[in-house]
This record gives structure tokens, C-alpha cells and sequence, in this order.
């Protein structure tokens, strides 16, 4: 009766280990799940120093208008507007140009600006743009 008492407790010991070397081997061999792929409105989502308010893809006038939080600065501005364009111009949809708008927190909006889908795709990333002479229509 000891004997089989001990082969048994042998045996509970051996399936916990074999189980657990089992559990072990499928947690630490699972393949990575792939990541979200990026869109638009996750590019635009992530951008250090932005606030981005809103974005539309209107495809009647083939524009992306985005909306983002203004400052009191024209050169802030200018920043962040070059920071909204470097982000979304891998991901734009063919052909399609860019309306931004600044607003500052009550709802104005103190700046815009359009660029054509031909300027967009020409634009040199990290650069510095100079808004008000590169832009098909811009005001600051």
C-alpha cells in the first residue's frame, strides 16, 4: 500500500511538472500579435506638441481638412501646422490636398492654410515651411 502510495504521489508529480513545462512553452512561443496598421487619424493622433482636434476626409472637394489647437504665436503655429503635414502625408488618401485650421480654445479659428496634393508630396520631412509663401492659400 506504501509503495503504490508513493508511485502515485510519483506520478501526480510528474504530470504537475509535464503540464506546467507545457504551459510554459505555449506562453513563451506565441507568435507577436501584429501591430495596428497606422491610418490618418492615428498618424495624426501621436504627434508630439500637437493638439489635433479633428479630422475629415471630405471627398467631395478631395480634401483632408484637420483641425488643430492654436496658439497665440504665428510661428507655434506654423510649427505645428508643418508637424500636421509631415505626419499625414504617408497616409493621405491619393490625390487629396490639406486644409488646416487653427483654433485656439474658445473656438476661433486664427489661422488656415491649404496645401495641393502636387505640394504635399514634395515637401522635404523634417523641414521648415514658411506657411505663408509655400501654401496655395494662407492665412495667419
Amino acid at each position: 500500500m506504501k509503495k503504490a502510495l508513493m508511485q502515485l504521489i510519483g506520478l501526480f508529480v510528474v504530470v504537475t511538472v509535464g503540464v506546467m513545462g507545457v504551459l510554459w512553452l505555449s506562453e513563451n512561443t506565441r507568435q507577436p500579435q501584429a501591430a495596428e496598421p497606422v491610418t490618418l487619424e492615428t498618424a495624426l493622433g501621436s504627434i508630439a506638441g500637437v493638439e489635433v482636434v479633428e479630422v475629415n476626409v471630405v471627398e467631395l472637394t478631395e480634401m483632408v481638412v484637420v483641425t488643430f489647437e492654436a496658439d497665440q504665436s504665428e510661428t507655434t503655429n506654423q510649427w505645428r501646422m508643418t508637424q500636421i503635414l509631415c505626419a499625414a502625408r504617408d497616409y493621405m488618401p491619393a490625390g487629396y490636398g490639406l486644409r488646416l485650421a487653427g483654433d485656439l480654445a474658445n473656438g476661433m479659428t486664427i489661422t488656415t492654410a491649404t496645401a495641393a496634393a502636387e505640394q504635399i508630396a514634395g515637401v522635404e520631412c523634417p523641414g521648415v515651411i514658411d506657411w505663408a509663401t509655400w501654401a496655395a492659400e494662407y492665412s495667419g
